[in-house]
């Protein structure tokens, strides 16, 4: 067993909740897909469609979400009970990790960004700092951010709220010869119910054409994030996926490569030794820009210079209000 097993097994186990999610929720948003309908308009130049059945939401979701966040909380605490021992001293019970969306309290005096008992080397302690929140943006702007407010909110109220919304970012549609690309509006990252419009198309053309599939799909999303955030915008699984992915592109970037020499990526699950188990130089062991097979949730490690895992925009809205 290596110094890191307990943070790989957590990453790994919260990998295993998100596939486990993906799988639950395939067929019932397929479900959900189908009862996408195109509706009778008055306007002969709109296109409308609406939701005629939406899937009951059940908490079991919720939990294994909540699963999939702990056990990416629990291998940063892992992590900060082994730079504890690095750093030459006994973890207590109150050894933890620290994600701070905030670098000054209250008063504006700056925080002191520290693990229990209180790490002496310098060089720990700046790569600890690294990992805060605060510098991508705090608790809806930071992944790592993101992290600590859903374990907060799933150890104080359960569940975490989950609701059925439009995925607006794999929306396409193909036209006609002859026709122009309409307007559009779509119900970016709201909570949907039985009845409501999901999609409004206004044509040039006087009349909308028959054949027109805009590939409208469900799904189910975080209802905790603010509205507008990039991060109601995906699904459950893909979102605690990528979340799972940046946690431990940011451990590996930031605190095992310069801290532990030898040791293994975090994103690699434990397993027995191998004949040759360091790490090459120029190897790409997260497959950051490698085709991604079924194993990793369908969603990439960023770069080392954007880390961003989850979509930071959202498709652009560009008609008239919301009906």
């Amino acid at each position: 067993m290596t110094e890191l097993d307990g943070v790989r097994a957590k990453l790994a186990l919260a990998r295993a909740n998100a596939e486990q999610l993906e799988a639950l929720l395939r067929p019932v948003v397929e479900a959900a897909q189908r009862s996408i309908e195109r509706m009778p308009s008055e306007n002969p130049f709109e296109v409308v469609y609406k939701i005629t059945k939406v899937p009951w939401i059940d908490p079991a979701w919720s939990a294994i979400f909540g699963q999939g966040i702990y056990n990416i909380r629990s291998a940063l605490d892992h992590l900060a009970w082994q730079l504890v021992l690095l750093d030459g001293q006994e973890p207590t019970r109150d050894t933890q990790f620290p994600l701070l969306d905030a670098s000054r309290d209250k008063s504006g005096r700056k925080v002191r960004v520290d693990i229990a008992p209180g790490i002496k080397r310098p060089d720990i302690l700046a790569a600890v700092e690294s990992m805060q929140p605060y510098h991508g943006g705090g608790k809806w702007g930071d992944q790592l951010g993101v992290v600590a407010e859903l374990s907060r909110i799933d150890k104080h109220r359960l569940p975490i709220a989950v609701s059925t919304m439009l995925n607006a970012d794999n929306i396409f549609w193909g036209l006609p010869e002859g026709y122009t690309t309409p307007s559009w509006w779509f119900p970016v990252g709201k909570a949907l119910n039985e009845g409501d419009v999901v999609a409004k198309f206004l044509f040039s053309e006087p009349v909308a054409p028959d054949r027109f599939d805009p590939h409208l799909v469900p799904q189910i999303a975080l209802d905790e994030a603010p509205l507008g955030s990039p991060y109601r915008t995906q699904d459950l699984a893909s979102l605690l996926g990528g979340l799972a992915r940046i946690a431990a592109f940011k451990i590996d970037t930031l605190i095992v490569a310069p801290l532990f020499e030898g040791e293994l990526p975090a994103w690699i699950a434990p397993g027995p030794p191998r004949p040759d188990t360091s790490p090459r130089t120029g190897t790409n062991l997260l497959r950051t820009s490698e085709r991604q097979g079924a194993e990793d949730n369908g969603t990439t490690a960023g770069t080392a210079d954007g880390l961003d895992v989850i979509p930071s925009a959202t498709k652009p809205v560009n008609v008239w209000p919301a009906p």
